[in-house]
């Protein structure tokens, strides 16, 4: 805010600058309830915007704000805050100086002067709109020039069906049938981004029928997930069972690409260079595995860590039965090796169940313990139940969450839950509403005394 590029970016800090003026002239009319409102929203939505880190490093209490709230949501607020702050500081300077110039008009009068001296503080009142004016004039078109130049190149994509084609035999209505028919498990791009543009922009992602790993669309995994999920690498050896890792079973890439050998992946379709192939075997949504070692540490220095693991050459993605699990604590990142206690994934098996989305179903039969990996985003929302029994489920890595389950055969279901007392907060609330606002709906709008006075004057 103070460097000017908060609500100015790469512009005159003019509307950080006015939005600043306007909090120290409505602190010097803290009486006045409209003042301390705009007050209140601009330290609110500013300290909203700026409370990731302190949310992260909070513990458990941290884990339980970010279940119901995220700081970049507040950063919405922040023109509209600006905006009211300014439109109610010009209010309140214009009537200032109408009443300066009521008060120098009235002193005139009574000293036989001309009340012209009255009518400088109201000029001045006029002109404060006018100014804004000139600068809005002078800002916003250069500032809109930028959003222009973007929405004529998002244009052109459209109109000219998509960018140049990023591949021979690209096509993205051949592209779209492939996703629309494509089994169940999460579906990636294993090409530039161009590609995925590409296929973005003529709409085929959302002709699929399966979620994206991998998408410039709307709800793309962004951080370690997106970090995560580009790491398939088909070219490499032991990509099926990075993407087994990441519940990707159906892969478009170029024929440079091609995923092997062919009996962990099957070669479905092809147009020129542009490929779709589909992994055989393994599991989908939910996997089978053991954890091997504990990482501990701040949130900060767990995600510092797990980009830099995700740089490596071979990582717990090429492992998918080993199983890393994450654990946020206020002290320094340390690596904990997990003793042997007869978890086996080799001797359990998983079958899903496809259902809704946010909902997770799968029957797993096991001869000894083992973990079973949801590949979801871990979250304090989720509630994992075995018949009935809620289990304790802990964040394994890059970012998904498991649960440990006994010999014997389980029927697992992982279903995202409201925040824990969200409608008993919701219900406070709107009481606390109508509490508040029952005294003034019950006072009359117009009063008969007011009336009166107005009607004898």
């Amino acid at each position: 805010m103070l460097e000017g590029d908060l609500l100015d970016y790469e512009h005159a800090p003019v509307i950080g600058s006015a939005w600043i003026a306007s909090c120290f002239l409505h602190a010097t009319r803290l009486r006045a309830p409209a003042s301390r409102a705009v007050l209140a929203a601009s330290a609110v939505a500013l300290l909203l915007s700026m409370s990731g880190g302190w949310i992260v490093g909070a513990g458990p209490l941290g884990r339980a704000l970010l279940s119901l709230f995220q700081p970049m949501r507040a950063l919405a607020l922040l023109p509209l805050v600006a905006a009211a702050a300014i439109l109610s500081a010009l209010d309140l300077a214009a009537a200032a100086l109408a009443r300066i110039g009521a008060a120098l008009a009235a002193r005139g009068a009574r000293r036989s002067r001309p009340a012209v001296a009255g009518l400088l503080p109201a000029a001045v009142a006029g002109l404060l709109p006018a100014a804004l004016a000139l600068v809005a004039a002078v800002e916003i078109p250069a500032r809109a020039a930028d959003l222009h130049v973007m929405a004529e190149k998002q244009a052109a994509l459209v109109a000219s069906r998509g960018c140049p084609p990023p591949a021979e035999g690209f096509d993205p209505d051949l592209i779209a049938r492939w996703l629309a028919e494509a089994p169940p498990g999460r579906a990636s791009y294993a090409v530039e981004d161009e590609f995925a543009t590409c296929s973005m922009m003529h709409a085929a992602d959302l002709r699929r029928a399966v979620p994206m790993a991998a998408s410039t669309g709307a709800g793309a995994h962004v951080g370690v997930h997106a970090a995560a999920f580009l790491k398939v690498a088909p070219e490499r050896p032991g990509s099926a069972a990075r993407a087994e890792a990441l519940g990707i079973r159906t892969l478009i890439h170029l024929t440079a690409q091609r995923p092997g050998p062919p009996e962990a992946w099957a070669l479905v379709d092809r147009r020129g260079e542009v490929e779709l192939s589909r992994r055989v075997g393994g599991t989908d949504y939910v996997g089978l595995g053991c954890v091997r070692e504990v990482w501990r540490g701040r949130e900060a220095d767990l995600l510092a860590a797990l980009f830099e693991h995700l740089e490596q050459p071979r990582t717990a993605l090429d492992t998918p039965g080993e199983l890393m699990a994450l654990e946020a604590t206020r002290g320094p990142l340390e690596r904990v090796a997990m003793a042997d206690d007869g978890c086996d994934a080799a001797r359990a098996s998983v079958r899903e169940v496809p259902r809704e989305p946010g909902v997770y179903e799968a029957t797993v039969d096991a001869e000894a313990p083992v973990d079973v990996v949801f590949r979801a985003t871990a979250y304090s929302g989720w509630r994992v139940r075995d018949g009935g029994v809620e289990l304790a489920s802990r964040r394994v890595a890059p970012g998904f969450f498991a649960v440990r389950v006994g010999p014997g055969r389980h029927h697992l279901e992982a279903v995202v839950a409201l925040p824990r007392f969200y409608l008993q907060g919701l219900a406070l609330a709107c009481g606390a509403a109508l509490a508040l606002g029952a005294p003034r709906l019950r006072r009359p709008i117009f009063r008969r005394g007011r009336l009166a006075v107005t009607e004898r004057r």
